[in-house]
């Protein structure tokens, strides 16, 4: 696809670097069995302190850490009634109602049967999240940057 930077068109050098990325991932993200291909690369850039709630996507990924390290919280697909996906209707559909940070049990008693994993990552570390897998982001040791293939 085509790069995109804040709704324009990406400056030329960036999209030859994503695209070097990319051929270079491309062969060890084939061998994985169930990689159906890349989505649309992002550039994930934030502040220490922000946290991307858990959530699941539709697609393979590939999570590169670029600098700074970042604390991924992940499960196995399904878990619908133990992470308490927002319903079909709702716009943050694939998205847990549950704050991870401060489960409320009273509210979600499920939770307590979460079958998740934390996994920290670092410069240079590239993290497969398949299709379906729930993944939490939370960014509370420095700055940081990912690109997500």
């Amino acid at each position: 696809g085509k790069a995109v930077v804040a709704g324009g068109t990406a400056p030329p050098p960036l999209v030859a670097d994503l695209q070097a990325v990319k051929a270079t991932l491309e062969p060890i993200a084939s061998d994985q069995p169930f990689f159906g291909g890349f989505a649309n690369a992002k550039l994930w850039m934030g502040q220490r302190g922000i946290v991307m709630p858990m959530h699941y996507d539709s697609t393979d990924n590939l999570y590169v850490m670029a600098w700074g390290r970042k604390r991924a919280i992940i499960g196995p697909p399904g878990q619908l009634d133990a992470l308490y996906r927002y319903p079909n209707a709702h716009p943050l559909v694939g998205s847990s109602q549950v704050n991870l940070s401060s489960a409320d049990l009273e509210k979600y008693p499920n939770f307590q049967h979460a079958q998740l994993q934390e996994v920290i990552v670092g410069p240079g570390d590239i993290l497969y999240l398949p299709a379906w897998w729930w993944h939490q982001f939370e960014q509370p040791f420095e700055d940081t940057a990912a690109l997500n293939l």
